[in-house]
Order: structure tokens, then sequence, then C-alpha cells
């Protein structure tokens, strides 16, 4: 496992694993398969979760920061339904910007 300490690889990996998805692909921090892959690639700590993804602070304050320089577009989900079991009301998604993608 490689460890990515520097921010701009980190964002490099994320534009990346977006890239090779569908079109308009879309991930978030309860992405099961997108947090973990993101922590096996950069060693980012996780917080284990009975059911959904892990928690990870680093993957969530890079997706905010990339979405406010504007290398990512956010919009908030609803998660109807799923409140009472754990899960919060809504959530941040982020898919590539323009050019990108």
């Amino acid at each position: 496992m490689s460890v990515m300490q520097a921010a701009a690889e980190r964002y490099s990996w994320i534009e990346q694993w977006l890239a090779q998805q569908l079109l308009g692909y879309s991930v978030d921090v309860l992405n099961r398969e997108f947090v973990d892959a993101y922590a096996e690639a950069t060693g980012a700590p996780v917080q284990v979760m009975p059911y959904g993804a892990d928690k990870c602070r680093q993957l969530g304050r890079d997706l905010s920061w990339m979405a406010a320089q504007g290398r990512l577009l956010r919009c908030r989900t609803g998660l109807c339904g799923m409140a009472g079991m754990g899960f919060p009301r809504w959530v941040w998604t982020y898919r590539l910007a323009g050019a990108q993608r």
C-alpha cells in the first residue's frame, strides 16, 4: 500500500478514480467502494462502521476542498427513510467538473 501524504496526490487520485467511472458518475462519503479504494490508495485513517462505508475524515475534507476550488461539482442528495438507521438525512455528492469529464 502506498501512502499519499501530499494533498495534490490525493486530489489527483480522486480525479483519476472518477474519470474511470461512467459519465456523470458521482460519489459521496457513504460509497463503500470509493471510500475503501481511497483509504487503501492514500493510507488515510478510517473509523470502522458496522454497516455502510467506513468514516474517513480526510476524504471528506479533500472532496470539500476540491469542490470549493471548482475541481468537482457538489450537490446535496437526500437519503429518504435511512435517517432512523443511523444515516444522515442528506449527503454531499461529488462528480468531476466540466472539461475533466
